[in-house]
């Protein structure tokens, strides 16, 4: 759906493999960030994220189908997307933190 809307994007299968990405100089706008992964989960991958103090400013829109209970706990720093994900969502979320993110 992003591609589709223009957007450059890269993917990672979990929370290590993003970070083996950033740290090799990957610079992404924006995360989407799914809670539930192997390896590395999102709150695991936040945490490390946030040790970093230019990956850090990164924003960081958490998406899971666990529901409410565990977005209410989610490292959520610019926004969430409860699975399943509508395409019109997806683009206002990303637009949106997109735009806040700009000078």
């Amino acid at each position: 759906m992003l591609e589709d809307a223009g957007y450059c994007i890269c993917a990672a299968e979990h929370g290590r493999a993003a970070l083996d990405l950033l740290s090799a100089g990957l610079a992404p706008a924006l995360i989407l960030l799914d809670l539930l992964m192997p390896v590395m989960d999102g709150w695991s991958f936040v945490a490390e994220l946030k040790k970093d103090p230019v990956l850090k400013s990164i924003p960081v829109v958490v998406t899971t189908q666990a529901g409410k209970r565990v977005l209410s706990s989610a490292p959520v720093s610019a926004g969430y997307l409860d699975k399943p994900i509508s395409q019109e969502r997806l683009l206002q979320t990303v637009a949106r933190c997109l735009l806040k993110k700009r000078p």
